[in-house]
């Protein structure tokens, strides 16, 4: 990636697998340094679930199932390819502030409650492996961040979304950890689910990111490794607080 003069700041690339606290850590660090948050994540999800709205997966969507593994044999990817276009002309996702709630909107529509659903969630996980949703989404987020003063989270912003980010944080936490978390989140949410199920899903969506031959999950070769297992979102938030200002 050629190096893009930044005018409104430093990018600041989180990693991690999920249920790490990037979402949250993030939010709170963007508000803090006046930046712009951007959920990469939320952005496979808006695909996911327009696949699934738009038909081209099942409501209840698994990971493992025959559906699966029409998806990575590739026979879908002409259609993803369309919505992605879709996607890209139309300018049609949006992120805003509600207060302290980020919200994600497609179109007019605020679908933010919509994409944390699980099957939503493991579908996103099982298109993210295919190039042609990479390759749609790449340009996408590095036009919302190009000119810095941005946070961006996710699984692969430092090392292949924004190679030349000025700090890469690699956030992780035990397996058991995230999985309590998902489960207290989707809880207070009031989805119908168990603790087991939750850290098997987390513990085959971890060997799923990090065993893909695309842009695997993986810290960066200078990223910061961070574990947050014992450390509450604030402690997380000064850490990385401290590192931002050696750079801006």
């Amino acid at each position: 990636m050629t190096k893009k003069k930044r005018t409104k700041g430093i990018v600041i690339a989180i990693d991690g697998p999920s249920g790490a606290g990037k979402s949250t850590v993030s939010k709170v660090l963007a508000k803090k340094l006046g930046y712009r948050y951007v959920d990469t994540g939320a952005l496979y999800r808006c695909v996911a679930l327009l696949a699934r709205e738009g038909n081209l997966l099942s409501q209840d969507f698994k990971q493992g199932s025959k559906e699966d593994q029409i998806i990575k044999k590739g026979d879908l990817d002409s259609s993803l390819e369309k919505l992605l276009n879709e996607l890209e002309e139309g300018r049609v996702i949006h992120f805003s502030w509600q207060g302290d709630q980020h919200q994600v909107y497609i179109r007019q529509r605020n679908v933010t409650s919509l994409l944390r659903q699980e099957a939503n969630s493991q579908a996103a996980s099982s298109l993210s492996e295919r190039p042609v949703v990479r390759k749609g989404l790449l340009q996408f987020q590095r036009n919302l961040a190009g000119e810095g003063g941005a946070v961006l989270e996710g699984r692969d912003i430092a090392t292949v979304v924004f190679p030349d980010g000025e700090l890469k944080i690699f956030l992780n936490a035990s397996e058991k950890e995230r999985a309590q978390r998902r489960f207290k989140e989707l809880k207070e949410k009031g989805q119908k689910t168990t603790f087991p199920e939750i850290l098997a899903s987390m513990k085959e969506r971890d060997h799923q990111d990090s065993q893909r031959s695309l842009a695997p999950l993986k810290p960066a070769a200078e990223a910061k490794i961070l574990d947050s297992s014992q450390l509450s979102i604030n402690e997380v938030v000064e850490k990385i607080l401290q590192w931002s200002k050696e750079l801006i």
